[in-house]
């Protein structure tokens, strides 16, 4: 009996081990970890609405070693979409120029805004912040 209460706690306590949650590290790989400071974040936006991975899930077009898979097109054509992914983006450009950007909450802080159709998107969101290669109006 003693056996079968031994091997029920092992279980019980292996379980525990194996529902960690990963690091943040482990979760966003290559993405990056979004690092802010708390006491520069822009009013309104408060340190729980800052997303986890600093990079854009669409936006990291590198292979393994780094080497970029695709280059950033510039759009022309429409003021905002929605991407095959389902992520929202916008143009970002006064001058037409074809630059645009992933949109994010929290004053682009926040996770990136998801979508079904460009009809959940609009021109008045917030481009994606925190310095990541993806994140700013470029093309």
């Amino acid at each position: 009996m003693k056996f079968l209460k031994a091997v029920g706690v092992a279980i019980i306590y292996a379980q525990g081990a194996l529902s960690m949650p990963a690091s943040a590290e482990q979760d966003c790989g290559s993405l990056g970890v979004m690092k802010v400071d708390e006491a520069k974040l822009p009013e309104g936006v408060d340190a729980s609405q800052v997303r986890k991975c600093l990079g854009h899930p669409e936006g990291h077009g590198t292979d393994h070693s780094g080497k970029a898979l695709f280059a950033r097109v510039c759009e022309f054509r429409w003021a905002w979409g929605c991407s095959r992914g389902g992520y929202c983006w916008k143009s970002c450009d006064p001058d037409n120029n074809g630059k645009w950007c992933w949109t994010a909450e929290a004053s682009g802080l926040g996770p990136w805004i998801r979508c079904s159709s460009y009809k959940d998107c609009e021109g008045s969101m917030a481009c994606g912040e925190g310095g990541c290669k993806e994140c700013g109006c470029s093309c």
